[in-house]
């Protein structure tokens, strides 16, 4: 299940229920099992967060699949 928005045009919002299919270094292959995109195969790539919170004076990143 997807934990955030990825690409809300196609489909791949909060909640949107996925399989795994393959995982690689850097992308996950996933195909949607629910909402308007059944059977579409797609690919999470690895992102970067960092929080926007600009009173915390440290600044870390973290990098994981969405």
């Amino acid at each position: 299940m997807l934990l955030r928005n990825i690409d809300q045009f196609n489909g791949l919002c909060n909640g949107t229920r996925l399989q795994v299919r393959k995982l690689e270094n850097y992308v996950i292959e996933c195909e949607v099992l629910t909402r308007n995109n059944v059977d579409h195969i797609t690919l999470i790539p690895r992102m970067n967060m960092a929080p926007t919170n600009e009173i915390v004076l440290i600044r870390f990143q973290q990098r994981q699949f969405s």
